[in-house]
């Protein structure tokens, strides 16, 4: 049976990427992968519309997490976290780890932000406010463009866009965000591995003065090496291989249609959901996976085990929705055909529950 993948993470990955990955290893320090490096970082330079590179390790998405706290910040300045989910909270794990005085504004999980709550609360002060671009943990978009407006110009405005990225027509300078971190194995339609971090103008005086030690995730020293194409460290080469051509696919078609086909496939699925007889948990959907709760005469292993039955690979909740919720990854390597697809199972899953 042919196995499909539709996780928040991680996705599909194309047969053109697949390809590259299985190509011959380069070493990493000849020119044959310099000039692969060079043209990946282009790439990426173009889908965000900046002049300023982002920076790439070899890690999960949480390492470059760990990067924007050590880089911009130093032990006991006050930050605000906004949290709303699982990967809000690592945020606040995070932040408390590395000795930052912390406020964690809670909401809860399947919610957004109080806009009037945070633009109060960003005027006490912070130096960096914390958020996730889309909630992977509940399928929630908070917006960030209405964080960048309101926020002081000394606030750090930090963005996890692990999961929107390469889904979202991202625009970080017209955003008004400092830091932006996003991973390899969601939009961007590549197995796990790499993580990446760019930073503004105004995050790079942050960088000058930080006082965390640093080593493998040193910002500054990765920013000015990376320019010449040699990494600190040994770089996941297969991957950066794949990710040179992810983002060919991905800058042909145009992240503006990137975003239209998700909102597309968002749609599709969700009122193939409704008309099944299941409720939406989000109350502010992202448009890269699908949250939806667990009726009440079924368990959520049941539901895993119906998609698995046909070679369809979901999630369930995480943290305190397990067992509540389940979610539908829909981003990245995914088009209408599949939509229909998971409408069909959620359709035949509702006659199921009665």
């Amino acid at each position: 049976m042919k196995k499909r993948l539709f996780t928040p993470g991680p996705t599909e990955v194309p047969p053109e990427v697949l390809r590259a990955l299985g190509s011959p290893i380069p070493h990493h320090r000849k020119p044959e992968f310099k000039e692969v490096f060079l043209r990946v970082r282009g790439k990426l330079r173009q889908l965000i519309d900046s002049q300023r590179d982002p920076v790439i390790f070899t890690s999960s998405g949480t390492g470059a997490m760990v990067a924007a706290v050590i880089n911009f910040f130093s032990p006991g300045e006050r930050v605000l976290v906004i949290t709303a989910g699982k990967f809000g909270e690592r945020w606040c794990n995070i932040t408390k780890t590395y000795g930052l005085e912390v406020d964690c504004l809670e909401y809860p999980y399947g919610h957004t932000f109080d806009k009037d709550e945070v633009e109060v609360r960003l005027k006490r002060g912070y130096r960096g406010v914390f958020v996730q671009h889309t909630e992977t943990s509940t399928g929630t978009e908070h917006d960030v463009k209405f964080l960048g407006k309101v926020k002081p110009p000394e606030t750090l405005l930090v963005v996890d866009a692990v999961s929107s990225f390469g889904v979202y027509k991202i625009s970080p300078e017209g955003w008004g965000i400092d830091v932006l971190v996003w991973g390899s194995q969601k939009g961007l339609m590549l197995p796990p591995g790499l993580s990446f971090l760019w930073f503004s103008k105004e995050a790079e005086r942050a960088l000058e003065t930080s006082k965390f030690p640093k080593f493998y995730f040193d910002v500054k020293k990765e920013y000015e090496t990376q320019a010449k194409a040699r990494p600190l460290f040994t770089p996941a080469v297969g991957l950066i291989l794949g990710l040179d051509v992810a983002l060919d696919m991905i800058l042909k078609e145009g992240i503006e249609r990137v975003e239209e086909r998700h909102r597309r496939i968002a749609k599709i699925v969700r009122k193939g959901a409704i008309d099944a007889g299941f409720k939406l948990f989000s109350k502010s959907p992202a448009i890269n996976l699908t949250a939806l709760e667990v009726p009440r005469r079924m368990t959520d292993v049941e539901i895993i085990g119906f998609f698995d039955s046909h070679g369809v690979k979901i999630a369930p909740g995480q943290g305190s929705m397990k067992g509540k919720i389940f979610r539908i990854g829909h981003m990245g390597y995914v088009d209408d055909a599949d939509a229909l697809m998971l409408t069909s199972l959620l359709y035949r899953l509702g006659e199921k529950k009665g």
